[in-house]
């Protein structure tokens, strides 16, 4: 089942996802399955169930329940016949709290307690590392193993550019590749999938051959995209601090030694530290032994020009150790705890510093 997190109702998702799988290997209902037909939901794969489908209401604990249920007994059935069920949930970081421990909850239970075979692969910005992940009761996501995606070469980005474009019957030009694998390459395959479909619609393809400036024109627009959708809602996810400390570090050419950011950045030692820390968590910075670099996610550009636009407190103005400096204290769902941070603050609230 391939799902995604970018939205609410997870598991009902889940609940129509286990109703078309059913329906599409011949059965009305899971009651109906026998070990003899469900081997044809082994070669079942739901893909993007839900992708358009905007649940009535949130799943209630009752409903979170006969979905664990019915889940449990899919997995059931296709092991009986010798398979076994994967979910894939994208954007991991967009899940509510939650539902992310009812949905932990039930992967735990299935897989461990009822000892199924049912398997988990989740996707998300490094940030949730610092974010979601960090409860104490997502103990079965935190157990699972843990990959960070390489970053795509330029060589990776040649074959993940040429190949769809070549299988769905396009054609593209030698120098129009290198642009577009160029300005493709880098942490987020996203970019990848960015440029490949606008060369593809400024070419007209497959009837007309994409060209350098195609490629060029996808580049560009590809990157538009990302600022707005990727980078433009990581940039206000930051605290203030996070946010002078981007600004500080673009202001050094977006690469400095690590002495250099806490000056340019107005930070004292202990909190530039923290902060730093936090934002390689989050994949913002790219530190190594004796300096930081801006990552990919919130590029130099795109710190420069949310900087420019928005007024740059003073260390005074954001410390949170000042006696005399009122909190802002806003109630936050997902972490069950109120903000930490000064009133008035950029940026999205935080439960701690």
């Amino acid at each position: 089942m391939s799902l995604d997190a970018g939205t609410p109702g997870l598991l009902e998702r889940i609940d129509a996802a286990i109703e078309w799988a059913v329906r599409e290997s011949g059965h009305q209902s899971l009651e109906d399955i026998s070990p003899d037909s469900a081997s044809r939901l082994n070669h079942l794969h739901v893909l993007g169930i839900g992708a358009g489908w905007e649940p009535k209401r949130h799943a209630t604990n009752t409903d979170a329940y006969t979905v664990r249920e019915r889940l449990a007994k899919l997995t059931k059935v296709v092991s009986d016949s010798g398979g076994r069920v994967l979910i894939t949930l994208d954007e991991m970081h967009n899940i509510g709290l939650t539902e992310a421990r009812r949905f932990c909850n039930d992967l735990q239970h299935i897989s461990k307690g009822d000892e199924l075979p049912l398997m988990f692969l989740g996707a998300g910005f490094p940030a949730m590392k610092e974010g979601i992940l960090l409860d104490k009761r997502l103990s079965f996501f935190r157990r699972s193993d843990d990959y960070d995606i390489e970053a795509i070469t330029v060589e990776d980005a040649l074959k993940g550019i040429r190949d769809p474009i070549m299988q769905a019957g396009g054609t593209i030009s030698d120098d129009a590749l290198l642009v577009a694998a160029e300005g493709s390459a880098g942490k987020y395959p996203y970019m990848l999938q960015l440029v490949g479909d606008y060369a593809w619609k400024a070419a007209r393809a497959p009837s007309g051959s994409i060209k350098a400036r195609h490629a060029e024109q996808a580049v560009e627009a590809a990157r538009r995209d990302f600022d707005e959708k990727i980078s433009g809602p990581s940039w206000s996810d930051l605290s203030d601090a996070e946010q002078d400390y981007m600004s500080g570090l673009a202001s050094l050419g977006g690469k400095a030694e690590i002495g250099q950011t806490k000056v340019a950045s107005g930070l004292g030692a202990r909190t530039a530290n923290r902060v730093r820390r936090r934002l390689a968590a989050g994949g913002y910075v790219t530190l190594y032994r004796e300096y930081v670099e801006i990552a990919d996610l919130v590029p130099i550009e795109s710190v420069n020009a949310r900087s420019a636009k928005e007024e740059v407190f003073t260390p005074r103005a954001w410390n949170l150790s000042a006696s005399d400096k009122p909190r802002c204290r806003k109630w936050m769902p997902r972490a069950q705890q109120p903000c930490v941070l000064a009133a008035g603050h950029k940026g999205a609230c935080r439960s701690q510093i």
